[in-house]
This record gives structure tokens, sequence and C-alpha cells, in this order.
């Protein structure tokens, strides 16, 4: 039996030394990209396609707003026309009369024709009087809700990077534990072997032993396929190139803390309310909805104007003769007021921006209801995945402990090392069970931390 406490011994002691909460990180494979957790948002925050968009539409809001303040703002026309006419044509009187005549404008304007107004004026404003007061008022509202909403996807896809990250963290630990169970259940099948061999232990052990090591075998390829798998996840939300494998070089037992889980679900409320995006989105979007509804509503007591200056050398002549050129000036002016459709239309618009005033209060109020509820179920994740890591470590405690009974058993001729595989398993599972706990953790910590919209933290 000396023999036997010799090998198990050395196994033993190998099994021990890889018996920690969390498996050691390797160095990245030939090829690899090193990646943590801060490089991850920075590229996703710079690379990622729906960030793009969102602020794409944000400077689509910018472009909209500028051009709204421009509403008053002149239209300059510069142009050359020509006008030939044969045939008849009737006076304000009723005669008729066979005119052959041409006509050429050249200047600030086009369509300078015989003692018609300008068709074309060189300086023009043309507008609804309604639309330029409220139409910057509305057009600034929808720039400061796209502004919000690009930072909600801003904060929405960071979330959706940190997790995924976290997620390969797991999978390159969960190979790690993979391998050394592996390595494990090997060491078991060549000392119960070695005992089958010599006599002093069964076939069956030995047997049984070597199918812990093939199931062991398939666990590594299935944790080698996982990590691929994530690797290509978070290559396409980062848009990496999808043939790099990515290296997270962080501790998958780093545990880290954006938020203190333990304050009050008001005073969290009221961080979130604070700092969230969507609240200043949808407070912009109901201002913006206010807005065309008074548009809406002054529209047919507002008047519209068009206001026109021409300015150019003008000739003509009958026949195809221009005749001499000679400077021409033109000034308009044209107030009115419009009541469309007997006014059943300017009401039927005032209800229906009426409508959209209401909708844009109730999306405001239940995005304030989802908030509260994404905070109270963050918190609630977070403080449970705390308590849920204390166990685990606590597991895993006392599954070494289990180990090193089990082991010394052996050495008290009470047992064989077939014994220990169930000790082994125990401990891979518990320590597997610790990583998840504390990935876990760290993705509950960085949805608490989105929930409450990424405060400011105090270093």
């Amino acid at each position: 039996m000396i023999k036997q406490a010799i090998i198990v011994l050395a196994f033993g002691l190998a099994v021990s030394a890889s018996a920690q909460n969390a498996p050691e990180a390797k160095p990245a494979s030939d090829g690899a990209m090193p990646i943590d957790l801060a490089t991850t948002l920075r590229l996703a925050n710079a690379n990622n396609t729906t960030v793009a968009l969102a602020r794409e539409r944000m400077n689509e809001a910018v472009a909209q707003s500028r051009r709204a303040n421009a509403m008053l703002l002149p239209t300059i026309t510069l142009g050359a026309s020509v006008d030939h006419h044969e045939g008849r044509l009737q006076s304000s009187t009723g005669a008729l009369s066979d005119v052959n005549r041409s006509a050429g404008f050249v200047g600030l304007g086009a369509g300078a024709v015989a003692a018609g107004p300008v068709q074309q004026p060189g300086v023009a404003i043309t507008a609804n009087l309604a639309d330029a007061i409220f139409e910057p008022l509305a057009a600034k509202q929808n720039k400061l809700a796209a502004e919000a909403g690009s930072a909600a996807t801003t904060n929405r896809v960071s979330l959706e990077a940190a997790v995924a990250y976290f997620e390969l963290v797991r999978a390159k630990a969960q190979l790690a534990i993979a391998v050394e169970a592996r390595k494990n259940a090997a060491d078991l099948a060549r000392v119960t072997a070695s005992f089958a061999e010599s006599g002093q232990g069964l076939e069956s052990d030995a047997s049984r032993a070597e199918v812990e090591k093939l199931v062991r075998d398939r666990n590594v390829e299935q944790a080698k396929e996982d990590l691929k798998i994530r690797s290509l996840a978070l290559a396409e939300l980062l848009r990496l190139d999808a043939g790099v494998d990515l290296d997270p070089t962080e501790d998958a037992a780093a545990l880290i803390a954006l938020a203190d889980e333990a304050r009050g679900g008001g005073e969290m409320l009221l961080v979130a309310l604070e700092n969230r995006p969507e609240v200043r989105q949808n407070e912009a979007l109901v201002k913006a909805a206010k807005q065309r509804l008074r548009q809406a509503k002054f529209d047919p007591l507002v008047p519209k104007v068009s206001v026109g200056f021409s300015a150019g050398g003008f000739g003509g002549g009958p026949g195809n003769s221009l005749g001499s050129e000679n400077d021409r000036h033109d000034v308009s002016a044209l107030v009115f007021w419009r009541l469309e459709n007997f006014g059943f239309g300017a009401r039927a618009k005032a209800k229906e921006q009426q409508s959209r005033f209401q909708q844009a209060e109730i999306e405001q109020l239940r995005v304030l209801d989802r908030i509260a509820s994404e905070v109270r179920g963050a918190k609630a994740r977070a403080e449970s995945r705390k308590r849920q890591l204390a166990i685990a470590e606590k597991a895993v405690e006392r599954a070494r402990t289990s180990f090193e009974l089990n082991k010394s058993r052996i050495y008290e001729n009470q047992g064989l090392p077939i014994e220990v595989l169930q000790a082994i398993e125990s401990l891979a599972m518990t320590r597997k069970l610790y990583l998840d706990s504390a990935v876990e953790h760290n993705q509950a910590q960085y949805s608490l931390y989105t929930a409450l919209g990424q405060p400011a933290r105090a270093e």
C-alpha cells in the first residue's frame, strides 16, 4: 500500500494545485487579439453600426433644426429668360390683336415678361408665419430628443458589449476548468489502471476512470466550441474581423463594483430619472408635440406672407428683336390668411396634433414605468448575484475539503483512488458554479449601472 499512497499523493498534489476559485488566465494563442473590458466598450462606441445609425439620426435632427431656423431667410435666384410670342392676345378691354414680340431678362430673378410680375423673384420670402414661429421650436426639441436617443443607444450597446465580453471571459475560464478536470481524470485513470495491473485494484474501476477521462475530453471540445462562438459574437458586435480570436485578458474572478446595490430603491430611482437619457428624450418629444399642437391651433390666425424683389436688364421689341436693354426693378408683397376646408380641415389637423401630444405624454409615462421596473429588477439581480457568489465560494471550499478527506482515507488504507472521482467531479462543478456566479455578478453590476443611466462615479 506504500506504492498506492505515493501515487495518490502525487495525484492529490496535482488536483490541489488546481483547486482555486477561478482558473488562472492563460496567454493568448497565436494570432489571438488580447482585449479587456475598457477596449470592448471603446470599440463598441466607435464601431458598432447601431451606435453609428443613432448618431446619424442625431445629425439629421441637427440639420433639420438649422433648416427650420432659416425659414424666414430670403431665397436668392439669379438667372436669365427669353420670351417670344406670335399670334393673338386679348387686352384688358377685350379687344383682340395680333402680336409678334420678344423679351429678354438677365439679372436677379428670372421670367420677366412684358408688364407682368417676374415669375421667379430674385430675392423672395414666402412663409407661413405659424410655421416660421413654431417649427424651429419643435425642431429644437426633436434635436434634443435625437441627442438623448443617441446617448440611450450608446448605453444600451455598451451593456450588450459588456455582457458579451463577460460571456467571453466565462467561456475562456470554462475551457481552463475543463482542461484541468481532464488532466485530473487522466491522472486518476493512470492510477487506477496501475492498481488494476498490480492486482491492488479492480478492472471495473480502471474502466470507469477511463470513461470519465473520455467524458472530460468531450467537455474540453465543447468548451473550445463555446469559446469560439463567444469570440465571434463579440467580434460581430464590435465589427472586428471574424477571423480573429479574441482573448480576454482580465481574470474571471475579478469582480467589478459600479453600483451599490444596497442603496434604497427610491434613491436609485431618483438617480435613474436624473441620468437616464430616455427621460430627457421623451421630455423633449412631449415638448415637440406640444409645439406642433400650438402650430396647428394658431395656423388659421397667423397670416402667410410672400415678398419678392427682382432687378436686372430687360429688353424687348417687335418680332425677334430684343431692342435695347435697360434696368428693371420689381417689388411684390402679399399678406393673406387661409382657412382650410371652411375651417373643418384646420380643426381636424388640430385634433390630430392633440392626439399626438397625448400619445407622447402616455409614452413618457410608459418609459418612466419601464425605467422604474428596470431599476428594481437590476437591483434585485445584483443583490441576489452577490449572495450567490458568497454561497459558491463556500461550496468551493467544501469541495476542496471533501477532496482532502477522500485523499486522507486512501492514506489510511480505507479506500481506493477511484473514490477520489466524485471529489474531482464535485470540485470541478463548484469551481464552475463560482465562475458563473462571478461572471453573472459582473453582468448584474453593469446592468444596474446602465439602469441608473451610467451616473458619474466618485473617483
